[in-house]
């Protein structure tokens, strides 16, 4: 059983999913999506295992977020997911893929669910 985890090594949970899965013998890659971007076709994909609209993806409360100063919720799917594309510091993480399941490790012990 291999997954994937998209990380940011920045944030707590994010390194917390690494060690359960670690913890567990779990196999699985790391794409640090700050250094390997997320396309849009990919994070598309995502959005469908999870089963969420795009907007779901976004840490609409960051305060890099709200930086941005858009109003995500005039944007279409495509739109949030170009803005996901050009702004990954507020994409949901880690996102944890297991062929076609998922979930976001938020808390870090929703990556159970893939055990």
């Amino acid at each position: 059983m291999c997954m994937t985890v998209y990380h940011n090594n920045r944030w707590g949970k994010s390194r917390k999913v690494l060690q359960l899965l670690r913890d567990n013998n779990i196999n699985f890659t790391v794409i640090e999506y700050l250094k390997e971007p997320i396309n849009h076709d990919e994070l598309h994909n995502i959005c469908q295992i999870l089963a969420i609209r795009p907007i779901q993806l976004v840490r609409t409360n960051d305060k890099y977020f709200k930086g941005l100063n858009v109003n995500i919720n005039s944007m279409n799917n495509d739109e949030i997911l170009e803005l996901l594309v050009n702004h990954p510091k507020i994409l949901e993480r880690p996102i944890i893929v297991k062929n076609n399941d998922a979930v976001i490790g938020r808390p870090p012990e929703n990556v159970e669910k893939l055990f």
